[in-house]
């Protein structure tokens, strides 16, 4: 299988499990909007834009009941996994899916999270795939990033985590520095390829210190 690569801000709207957080993508601009339905009122400017403009198509993300299932089936269809390692992985298949888990979930398995990672873009491809097809949108267009200078109103998105994270801008757009680091790791993680991800160190404290704060 070729490398699965949609726009950053594109794939983090399908595959961030907030289930307070609506996600829109706009058929000619290829933009995303999104709001916290929870926000009081809930993020007015960005929530009247959408709903005036008819070529805005809701997104139906990945929630977390769905990609925690992805973890399962995994497991259980994924040859020559040691017990020693399926046995400290199963324990992140029974905690609320976030982005956290994901990378513990990756680390537990040793030489297997690559297998792991290309196993959950597949699926988070096939996903996006059948929702482009549901809605007649050109998966090509959710890979291209809008033209420069269109307009790009929307609130933060809030990463699977909770830190927030504002959508990536175009190439050729200045990116400015991020203050939260926590944040700017997360899009560095998910922006990485299969050889970088396989320098990346987890340390084994970070994957026990995940596993006490959900016993």
């Amino acid at each position: 299988m070729g490398r699965v690569w949609y726009r950053p801000d594109v794939w983090t709207a399908f595959v961030n499990p907030d289930p307070n957080r609506r996600r829109f993508f706009h058929r000619q601009r290829h933009e995303i909007a999104h709001f916290s339905a929870q926000s009081t009122p809930p993020n007015p400017q960005v929530a009247v834009r959408v709903n005036a403009d008819p070529h805005f198509v809701e997104i139906e993300f990945a929630d977390a009941d769905k990609q925690q299932g992805w973890l399962r089936e995994f497991l259980d269809t994924t040859p020559l996994i040691s017990d020693a390692h399926k046995r400290v992985a199963r324990h992140f298949t029974e905690l609320p899916f976030d982005s956290s888990v994901n990378a513990a979930f990756a680390a537990s398995l040793g030489a297997h999270g690559d297998a792991w990672r290309r196993f959950r873009a597949k699926k988070a491809d096939d996903f996006v795939s059948a929702w482009a097809s549901r809605h007649q949108i050109d998966v090509e267009a959710l890979k291209r990033f809008p033209a420069p200078g269109a307009a790009v109103v929307q609130a933060p998105l809030a990463l699977e985590g909770g830190a927030a994270v504002s959508p990536t801008p175009p190439p050729q757009a200045t990116v400015q520095a991020s203050s939260d680091a926590r944040s700017g790791l997360l899009r560095l993680v998910e922006s990485l390829d299969d050889a970088e991800l396989r320098q990346v160190l987890v340390p084994l404290s970070a994957v026990e210190r995940i596993l006490r704060s959900h016993s």
